[in-house]
């Protein structure tokens, strides 16, 4: 059994999901589909999005804070920290395969979305829901995975509790103690 991982790079990681979840949780009401199956399908593509909005918010930070090696290093490390444990969780009582299935989109859908991503100048900027802004971009995502018309109140919510959970993953403050820590530990095998 391996040691459990207190490293900082687990801490973000642990962060990371733990703000996907919160920020997704109250989307739910919005959603209606002729299927619990497609519900849940479209409910996990929420949760994934999230994901990879604060993985390339992330990506964006130690960029311009790190080192091109310890920023690569940092990536390739806190992906599946972040992938990997979500997948399992989501895949527990699903048929055999599942894990393995939907880890494989997140990777896929998170190198995607970072390139979608990487085009936006702005993080937030008005018009939110015609903006090219990052958080507009995103809006427009998760308002179709939802399946239903983003209400104004309801937006500027989900805006809200988007930029407030990226605010407490307090990405900058951790980067010295990632950086410190990249360079004394051997990479991860």
């Amino acid at each position: 059994m391996n040691p459990p991982d207190d490293s900082p790079i687990a801490a973000l990681a642990a962060a990371i999901e733990e703000s996907a979840l919160r920020c997704a949780e109250p989307l739910q009401e919005w959603m209606d589909f002729p299927t619990d199956e497609e519900r849940k399908e479209k409910w996990l593509r929420i949760i994934w999005e999230h994901i990879f909005l604060f993985m390339h918010l992330v990506n964006r930070n130690a960029y311009g804070r790190l080192g091109e090696e310890i920023h690569k290093r940092l990536m390739g490390e806190l992906a599946p920290k972040v992938v990997l444990p979500l997948a399992q969780e989501l895949s527990e009582g699903r048929p055999d395969g599942f894990r393995q299935r939907i880890a494989e989109e997140a990777f896929e859908g998170l190198n995607q979305s970072e390139i979608e991503y990487a085009k936006c100048e702005a993080f937030l900027a008005e018009p939110i829901l015609t903006g090219k802004s990052l958080v507009s971009v995103f809006a427009r995502k998760v308002g179709r995975l939802a399946g239903g018309s983003l209400q104004p109140a309801q937006l500027a919510g989900f805006v809200r509790r988007t930029v407030e959970a990226y605010k407490s993953l307090t990405v900058r403050e951790r980067m010295d103690d990632i950086a410190g820590y990249l360079q004394s530990a051997p990479p991860a095998g």
